[in-house]
């Protein structure tokens, strides 16, 4: 049986890659309005780089809903590059909303690293 906290990081992560391509194609639809600029080329590279990250939260929502082994260590890997980021963005937006960030991204990394999800990701359907 899939633990709740699972159920609701799978989710959640399925719901920040949704996010995660509408800012994509945004920062593309940016790049159309400065044309043969580097603005432009930059706006293209955010793109992609928002893209690739939204494909890995996709895969690791799949990951996680399905309990696959190997979902434990990209969660492990996506979480931290998700600290990381925004520790480097401080200053940045709201001071509570970065801290809410923050906040719930260490309590991800916690529960991921916490011998009963690492048990079920292990047990879990398929041990790939």
């Amino acid at each position: 049986m899939r633990p709740l906290g699972l159920s609701t990081l799978a989710v959640a992560s399925a719901a920040i890659a949704v996010v995660l391509l509408l800012l994509a194609g945004a920062w593309l639809g940016a790049s159309d309005i400065v044309p043969g600029t580097r603005l432009a080329v930059l706006a293209r590279v955010v793109a992609l780089v928002l893209g690739v990250v939204a494909s890995l939260q996709l895969i690791l929502a799949y990951g996680l809903w399905e309990l696959r082994a190997w979902a434990w260590p990209l969660g492990i890997g996506v979480t931290i590059a998700a600290i990381a980021l925004t520790v480097l963005s401080a200053g940045r937006g709201t001071p509570g909303a970065h801290l809410l960030f923050l906040l719930l991204e260490i309590g991800a990394l916690w529960y991921l690293l916490t011998e009963r999800v690492q048990e079920a990701l292990r047990a879990g359907r398929g041990q790939d």
